[in-house]
């Protein structure tokens, strides 16, 4: 039987926990679910808002009517390969 735990959060901070989900392909509970149980199985990929938000808009000037999820996802898949062959 699953039991429910409750913690507070920012817009802020749950935006970006929001971002690093979607950049990871799992939702905002199983990315907080991994890292409370599992400490870091799921590597941090930051990103600034800004950043982000500047680089949708680029997209989204070149992909007219692509879903601006879809174009978030992007974002954060290229950021996350990135940040994978950096390291």
């Amino acid at each position: 039987m699953s039991k429910e735990i409750k913690f507070a959060v920012t817009s802020e901070e749950r935006d970006r926990l929001d971002i690093e989900a979607a950049a990871h392909g799992v939702s905002r509970a199983q990315l907080v679910r991994e890292r409370a149980l599992n400490a870091g199985i799921i590597p941090r990929v930051q990103m600034e808002p800004e950043a982000q938000e500047r680089a949708v808009r680029n997209l989204s000037e070149h992909f007219v009517g692509v879903p601006q999820e879809n174009l978030v996802r992007l974002v954060n898949a290229v950021v996350k390969a990135l940040a994978t062959e950096a390291s």
